[in-house]
């Protein structure tokens, strides 16, 4: 079993990240008065570009123009390398509103680690025709902004985390997950796992594996915008495969993340899976190439409950290494034969022999969508400093 954890590795070029684009929304939802300003209750955002700016549960219903460039506006230091002076360059954002949550997601390209802005004009951001402008004065992250007085800009920038004590999101269509990552313990697999963050190799990539009540594992394969299941090869110089130097000793626990291997504890690359229970034979050497190094842990409940989520749904093998059959391409570094999906319902499955020692097992021949039935995630980034511009 655990020989499933290893992956084989091959040459490829480095891709260039893909800024998905975001096409500005506004849902309608039923009629409701509003009494105050809008507030926000929280502000974040990621070393990407990517911000989340969540409203007051009584602030939701706001004017279809509060959702527009002219009233939430992004920014990048200019030549002085500071937000907030006469210098800043305005850069394209992309909007979202969710008001089923109350949430507005602001999507600029944004390099990785550089500090930039975002500011929502007040006298743009309104509710109820106009009467309410927005009270937005910035006093922290999860708390409620505003002084009490409609007209305050919310302004705010946001700093890459120098801290040991990083956390990046992985958004997915499960939920999403929050994974500190042990920076001042594991800092080469820290490292390497941010070198493939930062410039976006993981962002669309899909869960390629599940071991139920055991592992999660991703980072080999990803959907492309022609919905098809492509390879994510892992970095590689002067020919060979990036490698990391394995840095043991916590032990892979529920809810821990770590790199999967090749053979040997220094062998990780792209590769990485979740704990989805506690595997301590992970830890020792006798372990399929490990010990398998763990580099973070899940934040809290929620986070563990997408993943749980995932761990619950079926295992289909959607292509045959041995005959080549099945509804999606060869990856090099991975099998697809325990691949998680979200339905089986429209699948057609043919049995067939599945490995050289002749034995017979399903593989999925028709009926599927990749990014209906894939688990996949969106985006991966680390979540940046907020603070007052």
């Amino acid at each position: 079993m655990l020989k499933r954890l290893l992956s084989r590795h091959r040459q490829s070029s480095i891709a260039a990240p893909v800024v998905a684009a975001l096409k500005p929304m506004f849902e309608n939802v039923e009629p409701r008065v509003l009494l105050h300003s809008p507030t926000f209750v929280s502000v974040n955002g990621d070393n990407r570009g990517e911000v989340f700016l969540t409203l007051e549960a009584s602030s939701k219903i706001v004017d279809a123009g509060s959702i527009s460039s002219a009233a939430i506006q992004m920014f990048t230091a200019g030549a002085d390398g500071v937000t907030g002076t006469t210098d800043d360059v305005r850069v394209h954002a992309a909007l979202n509103y969710n008001s089923t949550i109350g949430r507005i997601t602001v999507r600029g390209a944004i390099p990785a680690d550089h500090t930039y802005r975002v500011r929502v004009v007040a006298s743009r951001f309104t509710a109820d025709g106009g009467t309410f402008a927005l009270d937005g004065e910035f006093h922290g992250a999860q708390v409620q902004t505003g002084n009490g007085v409609a007209g305050g800009n919310l302004d705010v920038s946001f700093k890459r985390d120098t801290s040991n004590n990083l956390t990046a999101r992985m958004s997915t269509s499960a939920g999403t997950m929050n994974i500190v990552l042990f920076k001042g313990q594991k800092p080469k697999n820290v490292s390497n796992y941010l070198a493939y963050v930062n410039t976006g190799r993981y962002d669309n990539m899909f869960f390629t594996r599940k071991i139920g009540g055991f592992i999660v594992q991703g980072g080999a394969g990803k959907v492309n915008a022609s919905n098809q299941v492509v390879s994510n090869p892992p970095f590689t110089k002067n020919g060979q495969t990036v490698t990391v130097q394995g840095e043991p000793g916590i032990s892979n626990t529920r809810g821990t993340i770590a790199m999967a291997l090749s053979g040997s504890p220094d062998s990780g690359s792209n590769q990485f899976f979740f704990n989805t229970q506690s595997n301590p034979i992970l830890d020792g050497t006798g372990s399929g190439g490990g010990p398998f190094t763990v580099f973070g842990q899940l934040k809290g409940n929620n986070d563990l409950a997408t993943l749980d989520s995932i761990d619950g749904k079926s295992e289909k093998r959607l292509h045959n290494d041995v005959t080549g059959h099945g509804v999606t391409s060869a990856l090099p570094s991975a099998d697809q034969n325990n691949v998680p999906v979200n339905q089986t319902a429209t699948f057609t499955t043919a049995t067939e022999q599945v490995d050289f020692q002749g034995t017979q097992g399903e593989v999925v021949t028709g009926g599927f969508n990749a990014t209906r039935d894939l688990v996949i995630v969106r985006r991966v980034a680390v979540l940046s400093r907020v603070f007052a511009t």
